[in-house]
This record gives structure tokens, C-alpha cells and sequence, in this order.
């Protein structure tokens, strides 16, 4: 919050006219602002004003109530935004004007004003740069149109970190239970509530509180869960999963382990399912004519590099444990997993998807205190731009339908999770584990047998077996295999695994929960 109130005071000093704030909480914010412009030492209080939709504008410091009267301005001169901007101008000398939620007000579609707002802003430029006079936009995310994005000063606040968490747990603790929160239960809030705005956070905070001193972790997890599931694109996936639930893929989980135990930590796993679906409109001739895709994959490009972020691509037919992969790599690092879907965060209005996208971007990067982890599954990888390709820097992995050895260690795992005869053998060669799975729990939910249900299932090699060919072929020699140490190398085998044998026995354990 400092270097915002720093940047704010800066702009103020160079006598800059507009500034935008795009902040997760606008009242908390304005005060803050407030407060920075009021104590500001080397100045006397500014006048200051808000305008929302329900209130109009209205004075909000003494300094400001005095200069409605001095300019002959009534509140009801202020009430409609374009009224506001186009009156503004008699402010005096030093005025500070804040919008609240102005992503309504100065984006195409979102207001039948919005030329006219436009325009009062860009009317305001020549004048309020002559005496230090402010407009400050204020909005949780806001692209600004291009008749008025040169001529801001644009600073994000970020969400708060670890030591703001910290005081604000420390002092609802405090207040409540009249004694000091305990050192390792306080990490446990603020890693169950980082990425969420300081209020928020409180709430959140507030309401996991228990009897006796203590703190709910789980119900705080939960909430956090559903603020997050809140943003358009982000959901939480917070299941049980770790490598005792991943079956085979050794050389990929061998080198998943390295990571984790390395030197550059991990604060959250992101996955990108189906990436190359996402990122479809911004390639080639066939584009979206919006422009919105390009714009995405800017934001993921930007953000991967600036964070120097981590990642792999899974590449391989659907149903060969890659978004299985992602949950037990997440459930290992004892980090919440973030799913993130690029095409759900598009908007039918002008600017919202810009918007969407970078406060999924900015809930990432705040739940993950800046160490995100990026697992992108993909099922035609020649359809990603070579830029993207080259932000996952910890590789790219095949993974093919499961060895024979695998397949057998799956069997063996869903017939222990479904409460299934262990003996009883059915032909799956060629299958993936999302088969087998299916097979076992069909078998369970209609107390069949095993050997019945796998009459039920067409196994992907069969069903779509140019696909299953056409990518083992595009893997030969160009990723490194999932099951074995090295490059993936194709060989022309009708059903069974193309993985070049690693020489090292596959030991599967017992899943043991049901």
C-alpha cells in the first residue's frame, strides 16, 4: 500500500491529472488515499470529493464541503457523472476528484453514457494539469479505453501479503480472545487467506473462529475456496491427492519430487487444461477479430516471465493421467491447486474479458505470493505459439497409454478403491487409466463384474486411433517421455505402450482410503 500512496503523491507533485487505482477494495483504498494526502507534510489538506452511482458526488473532507460553497456548487449539481465531470472544472486549485467502480462508466456497452462520460474525462486534461487538480479512477480492474489510456497514470494495488495478513489476524485475535494468537496457527490463517482482499481476509478470519481459541483451518479454506471461485475463470481444487494415487509415469513424478525438493519454491499450482483450446483465437489468420485472445495470451506471457515462473506441458491422448498429475503435484507441495480457464474468463461486454483476465491474473499471483507453478495440459501442442511454449521451462513430457505394468498396478488400485475382487482379471490392453477407472467404478455402481463392464468400454486407441498415432509420432524424439528418463521414442506397436523400457521394476502401493 506505501508505494501506491508514493506513487499517487508522485503524480500528484508533477501535477499529472488523471490516475487510475485498480484495487480489490475501493473504500479501503479512497481512505487510505485520504489519509496520504491529508498528512502529507509538505501540504495543506487538498479538497476532496467521491462520486458513486447511488450518491452522486459528494465532499468528503472539510476542505472540500468549503470549496462546494466558495464555487457556488450544490451536491445536486454533482448527481449524474457526466453533470459531475463537466462541473468539476470550477473545483479549485489542488481538488481531488475519486470514481468509485469506474470500470462501469468508461467501457463501450457498460453505460448509454459512457461517449459522454469519456469525453468529460478528456475535457478535464488541460485544466487539471494546470493547478494540480486529480481525477482518481478507482475499479477492482479496468482497461481503459485508447481515447484515454495515454493519459493516466495507471498503479495496481496488490492484494496484501503475509505480513498485512498477519497484523490483521494477529489484532481480531487479540480483540477477541484477549491473548496472542500462537505462532504456528497464525501461519496456518494467513496461508489459508492469502490472495484475499485485507477485508475480505477479516471476514473470512472472523468467521472461522471458534470456542475456545481456536480457528477452523478447514471452514477457513472453504471460504477462501468460494471467494476465489467468485473471480470468472479461477476455481480451487483442493482434493487429497499425491503420488501414491499417481500409477506409473515414474520418470515424470521422479523429476515432479526434484522440483519440490529444489531450491525455487512453490506457492501455488496453476493448471491450464486443454491449453491449446484457450489460447485457439489468438493464433494465426483464424483469430478472434476482438482482439480479446491476443490480449489473454499477452497477460499469461507477461506474467509467466515477470515471476519467472515455473512450469510443464503434458502432452497425450485424454485420459493418460495429466490432470491427475497436476492435482497430486499440488496435494505434495501442500499448495491449493487453481484452475484456470481462459475461455470462461471472456465477457460479452467491451473490456471485460481484459478485465476478468487480469484479476485472475492478480488472484494467482497473490494466492501464490508471487511462485506460481504452471501445469498445462494439451492434446495438439503444434497449436501453441512458440513464445508460450517456451515460458514452461521445466519441459515438455509425453505421456502414452500405460505399460503393461502400469495397467496392472491400476487395476489393482480401483479394485482396492471400489471394494473389488482383486483376482478377477479383465483384457485392457491399450486402455488409459481414466478407462480402468471407469471400468472399476461402473463395475461398482452396478454390482457387476469387472469382465462385464469392460465389455462396455471402447478404449481410445480404438476409437480414435489416428489421433493416438498422430501424436506418438509428433512426440517421437521432440519431449522427453513421462515413463522413462530421456526424449519419448516412437515405435510402431499396435496397442500396447510405445515408452522405451526404463529397466526399473514399477512398484505400485496400496491406495489404502477407499
Amino acid at each position: 500500500m506505501q508505494g501506491l500512496l508514493d506513487q499517487i503523491l508522485a503524480a500528484r507533485r508533477v501535477s499529472a491529472p488523471f490516475v487510475l487505482v485498480r484495487t480489490p477494495d475501493q473504500p479501503a483504498t479512497l481512505r487510505s488515499i485520504l489519509g496520504s494526502l491529508t498528512n502529507d507534510a509538505s501540504e495543506s489538506p487538498p479538497p476532496a470529493f467521491v462520486w458513486d452511482i447511488a450518491r452522486g458526488g459528494q465532499p468528503i473532507n472539510e476542505a472540500g464541503r468549503q470549496a462546494l460553497v466558495d464555487v457556488g456548487l450544490d451536491p445536486s449539481d454533482l448527481l449524474a457523472l457526466p453533470d459531475c465531470l463537466d462541473r468539476a472544472v470550477r473545483l479549485p486549485a489542488r481538488s481531488v476528484l475519486f470514481i468509485l467502480n469506474a470500470q462501469f462508466y468508461v467501457t463501450s456497452a457498460r453505460s448509454t453514457d459512457v461517449a459522454a462520460v469519456v469525453q468529460g474525462v478528456a475535457n478535464l486534461r488541460e485544466p487539471f494539469k494546470g493547478d494540480e487538480r486529480t481525477l482518481i479512477l478507482l475499479a477492482p480492474d479496468l482497461v481503459l479505453p485508447p481515447e484515454l489510456a495515454d493519459d493516466f497514470v495507471v498503479v495496481d494495488e496488490p492484494r496484501p501479503d503475509a505480513d498485512v495478513l498477519g497484523r490483521i489476524a494477529t489484532t481480531l485475535y487479540r480483540s477477541t480472545f484477549e491473548t496472542d494468537i500462537a505462532p504456528a496457527l497464525l501461519d496456518g490463517v494467513v496461508l489459508g487467506t492469502r490472495g484475499l482482499s485485507a477485508f475480505g481476509a477479516e471476514q473470512v478470519m472472523a468467521m472461522a473462529l471458534t470456542e475456545g481459541g481456536g480457528v477452523d483451518l478447514d471452514a477457513l479454506w472453504e471460504r477462501k475456496r468460494q471467494q476465489i471461485n467468485d473471480t470468472p475463470g479461477l476455481t480451487v481444487y483442493r482434493g487429497t491427492e499425491t503420488w501414491r494415487d499417481m500409477i506409473g509415469y515414474e520418470a515424470l513424478v521422479d523429476d515432479a519430487r526434484a522440483i519440490l525438493q529444489g531450491k525455487l519454491p512453490v506457492g501455488a499450482g496453476v493448471l491450464l487444461d486443454e491449453i491449446e483450446k484457450s489460447f485457439a483465437g489468438a493464433i494465426g489468420s483464424g483469430g478472434d477479430t476482438s482482439g480479446t485472445s491476443r490480449d489473454q495470451l499477452g497477460v499469461v506471457l507477461r506474467y509467466m516471465e515477470d515471476v519467472q515462473a515455473q512450469g510443464i506441458i503434458l502432452i497425450g491422448p485424454p485420459g493418460c493421467a495429466k490432470t491427475l498429475f497436476a492435482r497430486c503435484f499440488a496435494g505434495e507441495a501442500g499448495v491449493p491447486l487453481i484452475e484456470w480457464d481462459i475461455g470462461a474468463a471472456k465477457g460479452s461486454l467491451v473490456g471485460q474479458t481484459e478485465e476478468r483476465t487480469r484479476r485472475g491474473r492478480s488472484v494467482i499471483d497473490a494466492v501464490s505470493a508471487g511462485k506460481p507453478f504452471f501445469i498445462a495440459t494439451c492434446n495438439k501442442i503444434a497449436d501453441l505459439p512458440p513464445e508460450l511454449r517456451r515460458r514452461f521451462t521445466a519441459g515438455t513430457y509425453f505421456c502414452d497409454l500405460p505399460t503393461a505394468d502400469e495397467r496392472a498396478g491400476m487395476r489393482a488400485y480401483y479394485a482396492d478403491k471400489y471394494e473389488l475382487d482383486p483376482t478377477v482379471v479383465y483384457d485392457a490392453t491399450g486402455w488409459t487409466g481414466a478407462e480402468i477407472r471407469n471400468c472399476a467404478r461402473m463395475a461398482w455402481a452396478r454390482n457387476m463384474d469387472p469382465r462385464e463392464a469392460a465389455k462396455r468400454i471402447v478404449p481410445i486407441y480404438k476409437s480414435a486411433a489416428d489421433m493416438v498415432q498422430r501424436l506418438r509420432q509428433e512426440a517421437s524424439g521432440r519431449y522427453l517421455s513421462a515413463s522413462h528418463v530421456g526424449p519419448y521414442e516412437y515405435r510402431d506397436t499396435a496397442t500396447d505402450t510405445v515408452a522405451k523400457p526404463s529397466g526399473r521394476r514399477v512398484a505400485f502401493a496400496s491406495p489404502g482410503g477407499k
